[in-house]
């Protein structure tokens, strides 16, 4: 009977794992049959989202690329794509007024930052934390009172299917003088936008590293989080900015791809640097402005052979000008000095990120390009009032992201004349009052960048 009764166990014991290896079998054979529909079936649009989607995040591209051909990868990339306007903003389509607004008590101002200098600072290269980075100014200035915005303008209401229950201001802004913060959803996608209704409080910050140290090269340069940002410059409310070197998802945020002005600085204009004789030729170049104390490296004579090429190639610029106008558009170098930037960054990635221009929405192409992701974007109104948009994504906060046309229908709907992507991503993050509201994707916390757009 014992004997018996063991065996009847083992049966049972087996016929269990028997059961559970049968169940993942089909489980997975359930998973790569769907996966060889979606690819190679006839659902054309639902493959073309997903491969997009795929080709944009820094770490898992192989998920298209490793089963499609490049040519069928060109193909979807050319069917889905964004035709964005094709004329630089004109700043007469807004009329900036400065908001005066009463407190309750007395406000402190903005805390001085670091001038930009030469100055070799050894921290700069250790990637400064909340906790580690030196700080030059106090916590972020409070007030009491809550100016209420006019309702929002808007001449194109977004399809209904896309906003079921329409925003509504959110709690979280009480005491943040002139702004306010609005929850957005859609299909796949929850959000925040925010409104700023004195743009003249809109600025761009740097990291640390570039704010002290900029002359030492890029390769081993970290950049900054972006709380340790707000906090250190006063800000009430901070985005991620520009496009920044990011290998495989595992840049350290210290080097901009693009272009970078800070306060009338240009203090980056540049392609991605591969090699280490490449970054010590930019590090002179820049050096060369700095003694000089005007942008002589902006001559082609005093830049460097391997940045002669690369003099007039067009940049896709978001920046604001001195009249506190956000001016969208493809610049040369010599272009955009002569707009008279205040501050600008860029993203080139590789789909133009411009969304709206003078009014006017981009056309999309299938589903617009860059498949569903966490974005953030920067718009202005015709009434002068910036828009911080950050839609989070990829699983962070229940939330898949957005499509370019959601994002651009959102921003249409909230009023826009002007509006384009930033950097997005693993890098969407939004910062109100010290506190993070967006949920970041990245795997391992908020990511070190080299700047962002922030609200004093």
């Amino acid at each position: 009977m014992e004997n018996m009764e063991k065996r009847r166990r083992k049966f049972r014991i087996k016929s269990i794992f028997k059961y559970i290896g049968f169940s993942l079998a089909s489980l997975v054979t359930l998973i790569v049959v769907a996966f060889c529909v979606l690819l190679y079936g006839p659902f054309h649009q639902l493959r073309d989202l997903y491969v997009i989607t795929m080709l944009e995040t820094s770490a898992a591209k192989f998920m298209a690329t490793w089963f499609l051909s490049d040519e069928t990868i060109a193909e979807i990339l050319e069917n889905n794509r964004l035709e964005v306007v094709d004329e630089p903003s004109d700043p007469s389509l807004v009329s900036v007024a400065v908001v005066k607004t009463t407190t309750a008590g007395s406000q402190s101002e903005p805390p001085e930052t670091t001038p930009f200098s030469d100055t070799d600072v050894s921290a700069a290269t250790g990637g400064p934390d909340e906790t580690t980075a030196p700080a030059t100014s106090s916590e972020p200035p409070q007030t009491t009172t809550v100016t209420t915005l006019d309702p929002l303008h808007t001449d194109a209401p977004a399809p209904d299917e896309l906003y079921a229950d329409h925003p509504d201001a959110m709690p979280e802004t009480d005491g943040l003088d002139g702004l306010q913060l609005v929850k957005v959803s859609g299909n796949t996608f929850t959000g925040y936008m925010l409104v700023i209704s004195d743009p003249s409080r809109v600025s761009l910050c740097v990291s640390y590293s570039i704010l002290v140290n900029y002359t030492s090269g890029w390769n081993n340069t970290y950049g900054e989080q972006l709380r340790s940002m707000a906090k250190r410059n006063g800000a009430v409310a901070a985005i991620n900015g520009g496009a920044f070197y990011d290998p495989d998802g595992k840049g350290n945020g210290g080097r901009p791809d693009g272009a970078l002005c800070v306060e009338g600085k240009l203090i980056y204009w540049g392609p991605e640097i591969e090699s280490a004789e490449e970054c010590e030729a930019e590090r002179e170049r820049i050096r060369m402005a700095i003694e000089n104390g005007e942008l002589a490296a902006d001559s082609p004579e005093a830049q460097p052979p391997a940045r002669r090429d690369w003099q007039g190639d067009k940049v896709n610029i978001i920046g604001i000008n001195n009249d506190n106008i956000l001016i969208l558009g493809r610049f040369t170098k010599a272009e955009f000095l002569e707009q008279g930037f205040r501050d600008a960054v860029s993203f080139d990635n590789p789909n133009p990120p411009f969304l709206v221009v003078n009014g006017k929405a981009s056309t999309v192409v299938g589903t617009g390009g860059s498949g569903i992701q966490p974005r953030t974007c920067i718009g202005q109104r015709a009434d002068g009032a910036f828009l911080f948009l950050v839609i989070d994504g990829r699983g962070a906060g229940g939330s898949l992201g957005a499509t370019q046309k959601e994002a651009m229908n959102l921003m249409i709907e909230f009023g826009a004349v002007n509006a384009a992507n930033l950097d997005g991503g693993s890098s969407s993050e939004m910062i109100i009052d010290g506190e993070t509201v967006s949920n970041p994707c990245s795997f391992y916390g908020p990511r070190y960048m080299p700047d962002g757009f922030m609200v004093r």
